[in-house]
């Protein structure tokens, strides 16, 4: 107590054996004996002096404990960032480490502290009187306060009827023995709900209704969550956690995952979208299949085709649940023969395809200029009414891209394969953009002015990670055109010997995905540790910076940051602007999704920044025609500071 002590947390032996050989957690956890716990205690100080005072005073305060190991304090991050590892990692870990099909339930309750150690006996043998020796017990010791998890299975009477056991046994122990609280510090909720009453009395009870009879005469509010007449109410509607797919059968329903979905403001968010599937299962195993197939066809639209598949989710997600590769594999069974014929004709002739594609967009913006928004938009509109391979109309559109040419090898010149994506030589600059030039002639330029000599394969435009196809549930050739590329790769580097450079995250992602035998980087990051540092930069004032799926992905946003931040005084990064929704061509077809992921962005860039910068063409463009601004690659903002 007092000034020494800033925070206590309690791990019982359960606690301990869960995060036990976990990536991130001491190695020495596995040296404990059965039964210990952990104590940590955290002090915190202004100063170093006063840190030490404190520390000291807890040690000496503590020292008469026999304990397994020394007691000990560290300021190293490295040492004390993995004690909190296994504290913060608890619920996660347990949750994404349960059975298929069982539920995860986490409460916390609260004692004197003088009833600490009898409490957590006592809840521990509660865990094993009723079948839940998976029972963890953990939290704040310095507050009295304990969480415990358990992970039930309700697929029968049987298992609720336990259940039922169980929690009243927790609420004799915790109110009648104990005088404690069954919740310290998180909602009431259903599962508590019915031992209210039997905590405060019925005179506080009494009041507490009354209360909220004033306030909420029509009972709109938080129905029946923490005053409810129903004793029974904490085993009724008990939601059902059927198997789904590995991708998310771990899914404990936190909703980390919602702050980060491009679509979560347009239909579904990961975790609704798991609801929806869970429930179908149910309806499956229930011999329903009617229902199952009715709402089947009506979750289509939300949850199989406007996930925009980014995986964000997976980053937020403290289990890994990845919807995104789920939802891809679910695209595959809606792949007509029709279509999966179209998608094997563009990758047997991807480089004819890409040509055409990018051709047909020069031809699209020349149409625009004579016939205007309103013409164009009609004659789009007719086109999709044929194929739905046909865009909606968007007015920043750019024009085809090209395949740079670059300039006869110099002797004694350093040299770099470099790899053009189909992204940035599909598409070229929008109406909006301040440079005629495409990407790969930017980075050819570019690259040259470091004083490397360049290589671009000459077929180029066959050449494709696979992207396009897997977005569609075409496994097949997606991973056969990203082994065509591996192989491309290997082969015009000399296995490795000239360093690969891919100019667009995504797909250097995906190539990475097939594990290549050669080193492949990003255009990012060989900016970042190879031109940067020797070249000479003349600032500019101020821009806008994406941080996308891609980058989050792969861990390069403090790359992007640092090129930016080298080559601007003003570095804007437009809060919560996670995901541009655009989902590789997806924009193209479903536009509501870079729309709705970039609903706030043009009133989150100052009027001063007319300019904004990623690292993935299809992104770019969606970004474009949301903000109101140009944005384009980070090697734009290079070679424009590098001349």
């Amino acid at each position: 107590k007092g000034d020494s002590v800033a925070a206590a947390e309690l791990l019982d032996w359960a606690s301990i054996k869960s995060v036990t050989g976990k990536a991130g957690m001491p190695e020495w956890l596995s040296e404990l004996p059965e039964g210990a716990a952990i104590l940590l205690i955290e002090s915190r100080a202004n100063d170093s002096q006063t840190l030490d005072r404190y520390t000291s005073d807890v040690i000496q305060k503590i020292a008469h404990i026999k304990t397994e190991r020394p007691i000990e304090f560290s300021k190293d991050p490295a040492v004390f960032g993995q004690y909190w590892a296994m504290r913060s990692g608890l619920f996660p870990i347990i949750g994404g480490a349960r059975p298929k099909g069982t539920s995860v339930i986490i409460e916390d309750v609260a004692f004197e502290l003088v009833h600490l150690a009898d409490a957590a006996a006592d809840l521990t043998a509660l865990f094993h009187k009723h079948g839940y020796p998976e029972g963890v017990i953990y939290g704040h010791a310095l507050a009295g306060n304990f969480h415990f998890i358990i992970t039930p299975t309700f697929a029968s009477q049987g298992d609720i009827d336990r259940f039922h056991a169980f929690m009243q046994d927790v609420a004799d122990m915790v109110i009648n023995k104990y005088d404690g609280s069954m919740k310290a510090e998180h909602g009431t909720g259903r599962a508590v709900a019915p031992f209210v009453e039997m905590e405060w009395g019925s005179d506080a009870y009494t009041l507490m209704k009354q209360i909220k009879q004033i306030f909420d005469p029509t009972n709109l509010l938080n129905p029946g969550v923490i005053l409810n007449n129903d004793q029974q109410v904490h085993v009724k509607n008990i939601k059902p956690c059927p198997v789904v797919d590995d991708f998310v059968d771990k899914c404990i329903e936190c909703g980390f995952c919602e702050k980060t979905c491009p679509t979560s403001a347009l239909n579904f968010s990961p975790r609704q979208r798991i609801a929806v599937l869970r429930e179908i299962e149910r309806l499956e195993q229930s011999g329903d299949k009617q229902a199952a197939a009715e709402m089947r066809a009506s979750a289509k639209y939300d949850v199989v085709d406007t996930c925009a598949a980014c995986q964000l989710c997976t980053i937020a997600c403290p289990v890994d649940n990845s919807m995104g590769q789920l939802v891809r594999k679910l695209r595959t069974p809606y792949i007509t023969t029709t279509e999966q014929k179209v998608l094997d004709f563009q990758a047997k002739h991807f480089g004819a395809v890409n040509q055409v594609i990018s051709t047909g967009f020069d031809i699209l913006g020349i149409l625009h200029k004579v016939t205007g928004d309103t013409i164009t938009n009609s004659l789009m509109n007719a086109g999709r009414m044929i194929t739905k391979e046909v865009p909606y109309w968007n007015p920043d559109f750019p024009k085809g891209g090209k395949v740079a040419k670059p300039s006869a090898h110099k002797p004694s010149q350093k040299t770099v394969l470099y790899f053009p994506a189909c992204g940035g030589r599909t598409f070229g600059p929008t109406p909006k953009d301040p440079d005629n030039r495409t990407l790969s002639e930017v980075v050819v330029t570019l690259l040259e002015r470091a004083g490397y000599n360049v290589i671009v394969p000459d077929n180029t435009r066959h050449l494709c990670c696979g992207q396009m196809w897997e977005s569609k549930g075409d496994f097949k050739n997606a991973d056969a055109k990203r082994d065509e590329l591996i192989d491309a790769l290997s082969t015009l580097s000399d296995n490795g010997k000239v360093p690969v450079v891919v100019d667009a995250l995504s797909c250097t992602y995906r190539t990475l995905t097939g594990n290549p035998k050669v080193a492949i980087t990003d255009l990012v990051e060989f900016m970042h540790d190879n031109l940067l540092p020797n070249m000479k930069i003349t600032k500019k004032s101020n821009v806008t910076l994406h941080q996308g799926c891609s980058a989050r992905k792969m861990k390069l946003e403090p790359k992007q940051q640092a090129i930016a931040d080298a080559c601007a005084n003003h570095v804007v990064l437009p809060a919560g602007i996670t995901c541009c929704g655009y989902a590789g061509e997806k924009g193209l077809y479903k536009p509501e999704i870079n729309a709705s992921a970039l609903r706030n962005i043009k009133k989150l860039i100052p009027a001063e920044t007319k300019e904004g910068y990623y690292a993935n063409r299809m992104c770019e463009v969606g970004l474009t025609q949301h903000s109101g601004i140009s944005y384009r690659h980070l090697a734009y903002l290079l070679e424009e500071c590098t001349r």
